[in-house]
């Protein structure tokens, strides 16, 4: 019920979300992230 209710926001919030992000791994952007998106765009993050 947690991971379902994290996706949830996470989704809302426009972060991505993946099955190895509920395993202990990051699931929010980091600064680099949000770096590499204002460099290149949204578009590279996804796929």
């Amino acid at each position: 019920m947690a991971i379902h209710i994290s996706r949830e926001f996470l989704r809302k919030m426009s972060q991505p979300c993946d099955k190895a992000g509920t395993l202990g791994m990051k699931t929010l952007l980091t600064q680099e992230d949000l770096e590499k998106m204002a460099e290149t765009g949204v578009q590279d993050m996804v796929s």
